[in-house]
């Protein structure tokens, strides 16, 4: 039988496109990946610390400050009957 050199030219482009668009592919699938991982650590980083600033914008979490507290209750946040509290007769 006879050799067709323009099929096997056909053969070798196919063989050869097809590894071109193989790589590609791998590339860009690779960039894409990398871009998420690069999102993922950005908010890893970031979202705590951000959580943080908006409690501290509004108080949460925190002990009362001066102005919340009642004026009967002494500085050191040891209420009446608390556990250093002068004795109050309970043992």
């Amino acid at each position: 039988m006879k050799v067709n050199n323009f099929k096997t030219i056909q053969e070798e482009d196919e063989r050869y496109y097809a590894q071109q668009w193989q790589e590609k592919g791998r590339t860009a699938l690779q960039n894409a990946l990398s871009f998420c991982k690069l999102l993922g650590q950005i908010a890893e980083v970031y979202v705590p610390r951000a959580v943080e600033v908006l409690l501290s914008a509004t108080d949460a979490g925190q002990t009362p400050s001066g102005r919340y507290r009642s004026p009967d209750m002494p500085d050191n946040d040891k209420g009446p009957g608390g556990p250093s509290a002068y004795s109050d007769g309970r043992l």
